[in-house]
Formats: structure tokens, sequence, C-alpha cells
């Protein structure tokens, strides 16, 4: 008899899977899921409670040495903003020495030069310097844009996804030089102090449009998006009410000849501003760290 498969036969042997490519496969999935980074775990509860501690601790701290300020049991207040600004310059210096991506670290560089010139802001306040006067609107600029400078290196770090980002980034300097222009035609009596001011409002708007405006980076980081686009827009915020652009950062509440009475918010906010972006230090130090 021939020996012959029949058609049953041979239609369960096409329809049974072969095991060397079940293997390969096998093998391709491990592979790619071996590949794949390990998501880490930002907050959690140790680093979620030491968050919340200096939040709270801090806005504590702040109300109670505004409220001590103002009755006049403290004798200075300078002192005091000086602590933020060496707490925000460490952050800065910590963040530089753990990170490793070379954008995060510029945005550090920059946030080195933001401590220095905000130091000098307050040496200068704290010898009496008129606070209108032409070198404190040179500093405001110089700190504005330093600021920029840090916020554009964090926020590029991994976050350059889309057509929009790239738009973003080659709008905003065009719409700043053209609102820096308008301000200057269109202002009664405008002298080189008044560009310096819209240049540095410029570059407050536009640190908090890096961050806020773009998805990519409420998606890579929200709370740190939002940390340091609040400090920007709490400046401009407070620089409308006081009809004053040439100290955004409320630095004039350090001079020895300021009356307390009427700098009481102004005092708070300076050092909310300081805070925030001391948290938003802290954030990514961790986000590092864990990565």
């Amino acid at each position: 008899m021939s020996e012959q498969a029949t058609p049953a036969e041979t239609e369960h042997e096409q329809d049974a899977p072969a095991p060397a490519e079940e293997t390969q496969k096998s093998g391709r999935n491990e592979a790619t899921e071996a590949a794949q980074p390990e998501e880490k775990i930002i907050w959690t509860p140790g680093f979620f409670l030491t968050f919340v501690l200096i939040l709270v601790l801090g806005l504590s701290a702040e109300s109670l040495f505004t409220l001590g300020w103002q009755n006049g049991i403290l004798a200075s207040q300078w002192w005091f903003i000086l602590a933020h600004v060496i707490l925000n310059g460490g952050a800065w210096l910590v963040l530089g020495i753990v990170t490793r991506s070379r954008w995060i670290r510029l945005g550090c560089i920059f946030g080195g030069l933001w401590t220095l010139f905000m130091g000098l802001n307050i040496f200068t306040n704290v010898q009496g310097l008129d606070p209108n006067a032409p070198l404190q609107s040179y500093i405001n600029v110089a700190i504005c844009m330093a600021l920029l400078g840090a916020y554009l290196g964090l926020s590029i770090e991994g976050t350059l996804l889309t057509r929009w980002d790239t738009w973003l980034f080659l709008l905003v300097p065009i719409l700043s030089v053209c609102g820096v222009t308008l301000t200057y035609i269109l202002t009664p009596q405008a002298s080189i102090l008044t560009s310096e001011n819209a240049l540095a409002a410029s570059a407050l708007i536009a640190c908090c449009l890096f961050w806020w405006l773009r998805p990519s980076c409420w998606q890579k980081w929200a709370g740190p998006t939002f940390i340091f686009g609040l400090a920007p827009l709490i400046m401009l915020i407070a620089a409308a009410s006081n009809s004053s652009m040439h100290d955004f950062f409320l630095l004039h509440v350090t001079n020895i000849h300021i009356n307390p009475r009427p700098e009481t918010n102004n005092f708070f906010f300076a050092q909310v501003i300081l805070l925030s972006l001391l948290l938003g230090c802290i954030r990514l130090i961790k986000s590092e760290k864990a990565n």
C-alpha cells in the first residue's frame, strides 16, 4: 500500500505551530519587556511627607515672620529673604550635581547666576540704595533673564516631543521683541529703563508660557510644571498691583528705609515666590535621583 497522508492529517500538520517559531516569538517578547525601563515611583510616602512638611512649615514660618516684621518685632527682615535665596542656591547646586542631563545642568548654571544676582540685589537694598535707581532696574533684568535661562534648560529636557513645542520656542522670542518695541513706542516719555522693564516682564511671561503652554511638560512632570509656572505668575500679578516693573522679585522689601506697614503683602509674597522655586528644585532632585 502506498503511504499517502489524508487531507485531514495534512490540514492538522499545517495548523500546528512550529515549536521553533514559538520560542523565537517568546524570546522577542521577553527581550522587548526587558528593554523597557522600569517606571520609578517619585511620590513615595517618605518624599510626599517631606514635601508637604516643607510646604506647610515654610508657609507658616513666612506668615509668622511677616507678622513679626509688621508689628515691629523684627528689627531687620533682609536676612530672612537672604536665607531663602541661599537655600535656593543650594538646591540649584545639588540638582546640577545629581543630574545626568546636560540641559538640566545648563539650567542649573543659570540658576547659580540667578542666585548671585539675587544676592547682589539684596546687598544694594540693604545699603539703602533707592529702589527706583537705574542700577536696580539693571539687576532686575539680569535676574529675570537668568531665571528664563534656568527655565529653558529645565523645561527642554525630554519634552521636545511635538511640533507645537518647536513653534512655541520660535514664536515667543519674536512676540517678546515686538512687545518690548511697542511698549517703548507707546509709552509717553519713554527711556531706556522702559525697555529694560518691558524686557524683564517679557522674560517672566516667557517663563510661564514655556511651562504651562506645553502639553509635553504636563505629561512628563506635572508637579514641577505647575510649581515653576506659578512663581512668575505671582510676580507679574504683584507687579501689576504695585504698578512697578523694576523689581519683580519684590526685593525692595529688604531696603533698610522701607516702611513695613504698606509692604507687608509684598514681603510675604516675596517669600512665597522663593519657596515655590525651592519646592520645584526639590521635586526635580528627587526625580533625577530616582532615575
